[in-house]
């Protein structure tokens, strides 16, 4: 059951991936937590939080399932309205996880698919829902981001994300731009604060190379040919985040070593 005292998190693209680790290291680390766990369709959210329950780590928290596809700008308004009646008009955290690499062959496919899903998707996200995030006491929004979409180190001609590819380009530029984009709302945001409520706490997050079915779902692809790490360290980096433990670096980049360069 959910309580006033619960802290509800709700993370896009959580039936899979970093964003299903994150929901099971969050849901396991308290009972204080409620994860919506956001999918594209509500069966693939409903067979995530059913794998939640029967395997991996012991779940304190509580669960519901949401289908909310961040393509779809009736989807994301559907899923803000019905989080908004299910839990009074508040969300505590917002992870925006969701994203893609095209693999689309066409330049401009690939640009057109990649920045709808991996930045007009969690600004659309984002505007849905920070009314309820503003109705919180204290509230959190996360947007997973990547190096690869670091400008500075990708201008560095010594440094190893100088390389690209014309697979890569597309992926970069998303990444770079949802990196802005984390900036300007957390200005957007923090200047909504409202009697003593607002003031959203913001962050980009590079989970690193982890074990993810963005790259393909053939095992070997999923694990970076055995170069990937435990999706697991990136859930837990965003615990940490809730937990307030990042609180003096709000408005970065983060990654579990410290804090990247934009």
């Amino acid at each position: 059951m959910v309580g006033s005292s619960s802290i509800i998190v709700l993370i896009t693209g959580a039936n899979s991936g970093i964003g299903y680790a994150t929901a099971q290291v969050i849901a396991s680390s308290s009972p204080k937590y409620h994860i919506i766990i956001a999918s594209r369709t509500l069966s693939k959210a409903e067979s995530a939080i059913s794998s939640l329950l029967s395997s991996g780590p012991r779940i304190q928290g509580t669960l519901s399932p949401l289908a909310l596809d961040v393509t779809s700008p009736s989807s994301i308004q559907a899923a803000a309205q019905l989080v908004s009646t299910t839990f009074n008009n508040r969300l505590d955290v917002l992870i925006n996880n969701a994203g893609i690499p095209s693999k689309s062959p066409d330049l401009q496919t690939r640009l057109s698919d990649t920045l709808t899903t991996n930045v007009i998707g969690p600004a659309l996200v984002t505007e849905a829902f920070a009314p309820l995030l503003l109705n919180s006491d204290n509230p959190y929004l996360i947007n997973v981001s990547s190096l690869l979409g670091s400008v500075e180190r990708a201008a560095d001609k010594g440094d190893v994300y100088y390389r690209t590819s014309d697979v890569a380009l597309a992926y970069r530029v998303s990444k770079a731009a949802l990196n802005m984009l984390t900036v300007e709302q957390g200005k957007v945001l923090d200047g909504k604060k409202e009697n003593g409520k607002g003031g959203v706490k913001t962050f980009a997050v590079c989970p690193g190379l982890v074990r993810s079915n963005l790259r393909g779902d053939k095992e070997e692809e999923r694990g970076a040919g055995g170069n990937a790490g435990d999706p697991m360290e990136s859930g837990r980096l965003m615990l940490s985040i809730l937990e307030g433990e990042k609180d003096a670096d709000v408005g970065k980049f983060l990654y579990k070593g410290g804090v990247h360069v934009w």
